[in-house]
């Protein structure tokens, strides 16, 4: 390990008083010291920044928004203060694991001098609305599979899979060369639209270790995300025409779901013509077509 290597670690938070004492302390314990931690409040109305303010270590500094605008905006706004030579991010709920950023700058040091981002996989704890993962009981997200390499132009599984979770990656700031991390417009998926436009021109790295422990509940965003999937999928299939161009089976299946996703948020015609477009690009779907039909009040 280098301990010269700083490294941001910024954390977005809205209203989580209860939580947010526990994740920055799981950042502060981490065996690489050499940190600063952002902790970008996104305008929370309880006593979340109080919590902040009260933790007794220099290393940790609170920046106020003045406006809610997501975790994305909050996660550029702590990008923007930060100094380090490596970019992390940590949830206000979840809890790294001991070591994650000496092995994180470990396998950097390690890999090809392409390698941009390095991430893990995170083990789930808790229960929502769909899943009881229990106290004892746990599962990997994503599943371990291999060790892979995310770039363009192998970077198709990318544009239809969320696989890195902002918790478990971290960023070498000199290889991200982007006109822009987050869209601050997206408040759902913002982190999978900016991992599509990332693996353009930056090789992100897939390795087998969890590095987070994550907490799911009811008002976990995940929860939320699929009636309003439409906004970040639109951007994808926006920046990605010519590269979806040659991916007909991913261009077919961003559709469906774009159409899906509007079709549940009370958009039913604008849902059916991206559904039909999908069914255009990939005609042996039966289900697509169900859906297609359906949505004219044929069963």
């Amino acid at each position: 390990m280098t301990t010269d290597d700083l490294v941001s670690v910024i954390i977005p938070v809205f209203n989580r008083e209860k939580t947010i004492r526990a994740a920055v302390d799981s950042v502060l314990l981490q065996s690489h010291g050499n940190i600063e931690v952002l902790v970008v409040d996104d305008c929370s109305s309880d006593r979340t920044r109080e919590v902040v303010e009260a933790i007794p270590d220099k290393r940790v500094r609170l920046i106020p928004r003045e406006k809610n605008g997501g975790a994305g905006a909050a996660r550029n706004a702590g990008i923007a203060a930060a100094k380090g030579d490596y970019i992390a991010f940590q949830d206000s709920d979840d809890l790294w694991l001991p070591g994650k950023l000496e092995r994180q700058i470990e396998v950097f040091k390690e890999a090809p001098d392409k390698v941009g981002v390095v991430f893990g996989g995170k083990i789930l704890y808790g229960r929502d609305s769909q899943h009881n993962y229990g106290m004892g009981k746990v599962a990997y997200a994503p599943p371990p599979v291999t060790t892979e390499l995310y770039s363009f132009p192998r970077y198709a599984d990318l544009l239809i899979n969320n696989r890195v979770s902002m918790q478990t990656a971290m960023f070498k700031r000199s290889k991200i060369n982007l006109e822009y991390w987050f869209d601050p417009r997206l408040r759902f998926d913002e982190d999978w639209e900016f991992t599509t436009r990332l693996a353009r021109g930056t090789t992100i790295m897939e390795v087998l270790e969890p590095y987070v422990v994550a907490f799911i509940s009811d008002d976990s965003i995940s929860v939320h995300r699929k009636p309003r999937f439409s906004r970040a999928t639109l951007a994808v299939l926006r920046n990605h025409r010519s590269e979806l161009a040659g991916l007909t089976q991913q261009s077919a299946l961003l559709r469906y779901r774009l159409g899906a996703s509007l079709q549940r948020s009370g958009r039913p015609r604008l849902g059916r013509r991206f559904i039909f477009q999908a069914c255009l690009l990939s005609p042996f779907q039966p289900k697509w077509w169900a859906k297609y039909l359906i949505s004219f009040g044929v069963r």
